[in-house]
């Protein structure tokens, strides 16, 4: 309940839902950057985190802020963008703990713009 909660306690203030598929998504973001940590020889602290749970703190933070940038298109009559959240998350957690998922794949997301992250999954 630790991961969820975090998750549940910004949808509840913001009043924005953030889909259940980004809890996996920021777990295997944490799996993937701790290994490549790891393999850099360098630990959370050289990244600017205390921990990794520090760490899965700000992706669920910024999973909560698509979230309300999603739920803010919707209310602009921007219906084409219901979902991509969800689908975002599903992909990325996809590629991030997919078997062939290296330090690359991490480094080269671009947390900016990640809807470009379906493309990468389709290939």
């Amino acid at each position: 309940m630790r991961v969820v909660w975090p998750i549940l306690l910004f949808s509840a203030c913001g009043g924005v839902e953030v889909p259940a598929t980004c809890e996996t998504f920021c777990q295997s973001a944490v799996d993937l950057y701790g290994a490549c940590l790891e393999e850099w020889s360098l630990d959370w602290s050289d990244a600017g985190y205390a921990d990794a749970d520090a760490y899965l703190h700000s992706c669920e933070t910024w999973a909560w802020e698509q979230a309300q940038f999603e739920l803010d298109a919707l209310g602009q009559g921007q219906d084409e963008v219901a979902g991509r959240l969800h689908q975002v998350c599903v992909d990325s957690a996809l590629l991030f703990s997919g078997l062939d998922a290296t330090c690359a794949t991490y480094t080269d997301f671009d947390w900016s713009n990640p809807y470009s992250v379906g493309d990468e999954v389709s290939r």
